[in-house]
């Protein structure tokens, strides 16, 4: 068989085999959902729905009819309020009903996808809430030609709200506000699991990223996300989101570095007990006060008193008077025997091992071929743990690890000389020449890692930890890649004992 041919084969086999692997991930890569998170429903059931607004339609471009809720006020003023994720209108009422107190118009829809409205939990394509938004405020338009149009988002509204200041549509608008928003996925606000109120598809997100960058949109209305929703609500809920539904109804990857561009006036709001996000994580990220109100968790924002007053004024442009406003002030840096006793006691026993075969490796000796596998091993298994705890906060930065792991594994490849070893395929053991190189390879590769993570526990704002660790996940790809490399190299090396 001639080395073209072989070349052929081999292709075809790598590409049978990914296909494969990404059929696997879309159709397994799943997660069982989440119970009832009883802090997100529970206040809904002690809301007052006598005076809820009937339900009002319009007419979207593609001809779809929305709806949406009208609590008619006399301000010159209109206030659009967006629900959370799963939620839909009535979600709001209690806001709504606070602002319209004051006097403001309210205009609350159901965006596609939820309540009544299209698929649940699904869109035609990315960006078609924003069109639909566009639609309904050319409908408020009709009736209120002059004056602002303040959008109001809560939770996941919140993040979209942020999706909408920062792009073309800012323009229809005269001032956001967001409460207890969803930043960015992966963004430090987010506490594990999100406090338990979302199970995210792993595998199939990593999946679908690859697609979507191959061009491969075929399957983007899979569910990738699953809610702990009120399975017997009295209203319809979304239980899961599709990768489309979730793609376009969040806060983009880049909307904090963006902050400066949102053209018109931005207010922050979130619970000090909020049980989804860390609200003490808010304020560095943004420059603006963010205010916190005291003693009121996540549903709280749209259904406590004190903050519905604090959303209230805001609205209305009067002065706050919540407690515990966090300026935006830099994270404090812990000190060196902070960085030391915080650090997880296996990585001292790798450092440890790390040094002593990288000694022992300094004088010729005969070893057991599988201890060879030793340190390969270690640092494949690290990079491995890391990407998995990463990625399942920011699926695409699997990606970028899986990138970097090619390149990894080409330079070990390349590089990797076995001139000088010796094998005793029937002892299954190795003569290894004296050398420095594995001792001084463990130790600077060791110290990148270790260095990363120091960096990133030093960055003066979570801004900038967020930006070290796309350099953590590229230099453990490139590091799992290396040793995936050298082994094969080394594997290809050892001889048969027949």
């Amino acid at each position: 068989m001639n080395v073209t041919k072989r070349i052929a084969i081999i292709f075809a086999g790598l590409i049978v085999v990914v296909a494969l692997v990404l059929a696997g991930l879309l159709v397994f890569g799943t997660a069982p959902p989440p119970r009832e998170l009883t802090s997100v429903s529970d206040p809904m059931r002690h809301i007052d729905f006598s005076d809820l607004p009937a339900l009002q339609q319009f007419i979207a471009r593609d001809g779809q009819v929305l709806h949406y809720r009208l609590y008619p006020g006399s301000a010159d003023t209109v206030v659009v309020l967006i629900h959370g994720s799963s939620g839909e209108s009535s979600g709001m009422h209690a806001l709504a009903k606070t602002l319209h107190a004051n006097g403001e118009t309210v205009y609350v829809p159901d965006l596609r996808g939820h309540g009544h409205d299209g698929r649940p939990g699904d869109i035609d394509y990315i960006g078609q809430l924003d069109d639909d938004l566009a639609d309904f405020v050319a409908v408020i338009r009709r009736a209120h030609p002059a004056g602002g149009i303040a959008l109001v988002g809560h939770s996941s509204g919140g993040g979209y709200v942020l999706r909408v200041a920062e792009g073309p549509d800012a323009k229809l608008f005269s001032r956001f506000i967001i409460i207890s928003p969803a930043l960015a996925i992966g963004t430090p606000t987010y506490r594990p699991h999100v406090g338990g109120w979302a199970s995210p598809f792993v595998g199939r997100i990593i999946a679908l990223r690859i697609l979507n960058r191959l061009g491969v949109r075929w399957f983007n209305g899979l569910p990738i996300v699953a809610f702990a929703v009120d399975q017997h609500a009295s209203v319809p809920l979304d239980s899961t989101y599709s990768y489309r539904m979730l793609a376009n109804f969040s806060a983009p990857q880049d909307s904090i570095t963006r902050l400066s561009s949102v053209p018109k006036p931005l207010a922050v709001l979130v619970g000090n007990n909020d049980e989804l996000f860390y609200a003490d994580r808010f304020a560095p990220l943004f420059d603006v006060p963010v205010i916190v109100v005291p003693g009121v968790n996540h549903m709280g924002m749209v259904t406590a008193p004190l903050a519905l007053e604090m959303v209230a004024k805001i609205v209305a442009k009067q002065p706050s008077t919540a407690t515990g406003v966090y300026a935006d002030q830099p994270i404090a840096a812990p000190g060196s025997l902070a960085i030391l006793t915080h650090t997880p006691w296996w990585v001292f026993v790798v450092l440890a091992v790390l040094l002593v075969t990288g000694v022992q490796a300094l004088r010729p000796r005969v070893v057991a071929v599988w201890r060879l596998f030793i340190v390969p091993a270690i640092f494949i298994a690290w990079g491995v743990l890391g990407v998995v705890q990463r990625s399942a906060a920011v699926p695409v930065l699997a990606l970028d690890w899986i990138a970097a792991v090619a390149l990894g594994a080409l330079i070990g490849w390349m590089t990797t000389r076995l001139d000088g070893l010796v094998f005793d395929a029937g002892a299954g053991s190795v003569l290894m020449p004296g050398t420095a190189m594995p001792l001084a390879r463990n130790l600077t590769i060791f110290l990148a890692r270790y260095g990363i993570a120091v960096a990133a526990a030093l960055a003066a704002t979570t801004a900038i930890r967020a930006n070290i660790v796309v350099w953590d996940v590229a230099v453990s790809g490139l590091a799992t890649g290396y040793f995936a490399g050298w082994l094969g190299r080394f594997v290809s090396r050892v001889p048969s004992k027949n």
